[in-house]
């Protein structure tokens, strides 16, 4: 999100997260980058491969920006971490 904003003033001023969690995130993602990066590459999944990795798990509704999701092209693994079939 840092990187959206440009700013951690415009990152507080924008968002409900103050300069202090916003500094406490920043440290956290500094001491622990291989988590945050995993973590950022499962956010980063569309519904359709969340759907995939979890079927029991049903969705009320997906539109079609959401089936798709933004997706990482050429990334050889945009779900990170999901469980292998």
């Amino acid at each position: 999100m840092l990187d959206d904003f440009g700013s951690i003033e415009r990152l507080a001023a924008e968002t409900q997260l103050n300069e202090r969690q916003i500094r406490l995130a920043i440290a956290y993602r500094d001491s622990y980058p291989e988590e945050i990066t995993e973590a950022v590459a499962q956010n980063r999944c569309a519904a359709a491969e969340w759907q995939e990795a979890y079927p029991f798990i049903e969705s009320s509704r997906l539109t079609p920006a959401a089936k798709h999701g933004p997706g990482r092209p050429g990334s050889a693994t945009p779900c990170a971490g999901r469980p292998s079939r």
